[in-house]
């Protein structure tokens, strides 16, 4: 359950719960612009005075966790630690591989371009 803001800025009526103020822009809207899927996992204690300041309004598509600071996460983290074990030799390979995957890229679009070119 989460628990009730403790402190908050009598002069700033909008974002005054903790919050990121609405005209700053946070990195999930950047990534959404490029074209990526945002995700985010933990405490989210920036702010949640108007559906704009929550993790949706922010540019994330989904959220696991809780809006305030006063909760527990060590069973949650180990779940979600259990959870992503089966991926991750997924993810190092990929990550591994990413390199030479962009280089082959590079070198078959540069090769394209230069055949247009004769």
């Amino acid at each position: 359950m989460n628990a009730p803001p403790e402190s908050r800025n009598p002069h700033d009526a909008v974002s005054g719960w903790a919050g990121i103020p609405k005209e700053m822009t946070c990195v999930a809207e950047k990534l959404k612009l490029a074209g990526y899927a945002t995700h985010a996992v933990g405490k989210w204690d920036v702010g949640m005075a108007t559906p704009r300041h929550t993790p949706w309004g922010r540019g994330y598509d989904s959220f696991l966790g809780y809006f305030h600071h006063a909760n527990g996460y060590s069973l949650v983290l180990l779940v979600l630690v259990l959870l992503a074990l089966p991926v991750l030799p997924v993810l190092l390979v990929l990550t591994l591989m990413l390199p030479q995957v962009l280089e082959r890229r590079a070198a078959t679009h540069g090769h394209r371009a230069h055949q247009r070119l004769r």
